[in-house]
């Protein structure tokens, strides 16, 4: 058994955990799926709602963990 890290996923081409938000949000718009797409969004907004109102930036990428959690 291989217990493989993060960088592991990123040398094997696939995205990081923050690439991978956006990508998530595109491809429900892309799918038509308009009401998940809302509520994704609505969830990333709330986090960085919650970032920048603890001295975060509104500009920092949202990891996708963050979003599932």
């Amino acid at each position: 058994m291989f217990l493989l890290g993060a960088g592991a996923s990123i040398d094997g081409g696939l995205a990081d955990a923050f690439s991978l938000t956006r990508k998530i949000y595109d491809h429900l718009i892309n799918t038509n799926k308009r009401d998940a797409a809302k509520i994704f969004g609505l969830v990333v907004s709330k986090i960085i709602s919650r970032k920048v109102r603890d001295g975060g930036s509104p500009f920092e990428k949202i990891n996708v963990e963050e979003v599932y959690d």
